[in-house]
């Protein structure tokens, strides 16, 4: 009764995870750049059953054994393209493909995002809605309304005259494993040791992505799949309480056994 106890425990603490992944999935449905979570869950360790009581049909030099419960043992994200938005603003850029804005936080340390909502500061540069600044070297103040960036990255424009000036080339940066990037909050990451360090690319060159001006990339969460996922969840949350229950009955009645 208590492995019973805790197997229905730890299984209802995974589900209780995969339901809040879910949930976290749904509320960030329209977040540009955002990338899909999914809950990874292990079975623990199995105990081989006491030898009293088996069935005469055990087939010769097997044991009988029982599981241990089940555990969370990390949250994945998919990296499948998301939804396209088209806004028009030529200061908005998605990756088609695999790749990454390089990005540095008020000089403290570079991350990096699938976010291409960009806006323009002070002093010419790109920037994101937190202020962060893309690190390609671009000054582009009195530029945006003829800027053109191309899919392999050229940002170009033209001046009072009408003649067009090359003000940069953007790139993307790619991992070996991006499934190990450390989520930074803001729609950004950063490197650890698993994803690899950055590989910086020109667009289109060496399996990076393009970009495509007056575009963003929405969230890949698929509203249909997170609420069937969470309507499971939520079923099999209740069985596992159930068998707590069932156990905590089965515990009370034989505490009350009388001779």
């Amino acid at each position: 009764m208590i492995r019973t106890l805790w197997n229905g425990a730890s299984g209802a603490a995974g589900h209780q995870a995969r339901l809040d992944a879910a949930a976290n999935n749904l509320a960030n449905i329209n977040t540009t750049g955002y990338k899909k979570q999914r809950v990874v869950f292990a079975d623990l360790l199995t105990r081989e059953m006491e030898t009293s009581g088996r069935p005469v049909n055990l087939l010769p030099g097997s044991t009988a054994r029982q599981g241990g419960g089940t555990a969370v043992v990390a949250t994945c994200r998919g990296w499948e393209q998301g939804n396209v938005l088209e806004t028009g603003r030529p200061l908005d850029l998605m990756i088609e493909g695999e790749g990454f804005f390089r990005l540095e936080k008020t000089g403290e340390e570079e991350l990096y995002t699938r976010d291409g909502n960009f806006f323009l500061d002070a002093e010419g540069r790109l920037v994101n809605s937190a202020g962060y600044v893309l690190l390609d070297n671009l000054e582009l103040t009195g530029a945006p309304d003829s800027l053109a960036i191309s899919p392999n990255g050229l940002v170009t424009a033209r001046d009072a005259g009408g003649e067009l000036i090359e003000l940069g080339q953007l790139t993307l940066c790619r991992f070996i494993s991006p499934g190990n990037l450390e989520a930074a909050g803001e729609n950004m990451f950063r490197p650890t040791t698993g994803s690899g360090a950055p590989v910086e690319l020109v667009p289109g060159g060496e399996g990076a992505g393009m970009v495509r001006q007056g575009l963003l990339e929405l969230s890949n969460v698929d509203t249909v799949e997170e609420m069937t996922g969470m309507i499971e969840a939520q079923r099999s949350y209740q069985f596992n309480l159930r068998s707590v229950r069932a156990a905590d009955e089965m515990w009370g009645i034989t505490n009350n056994l009388r001779r």
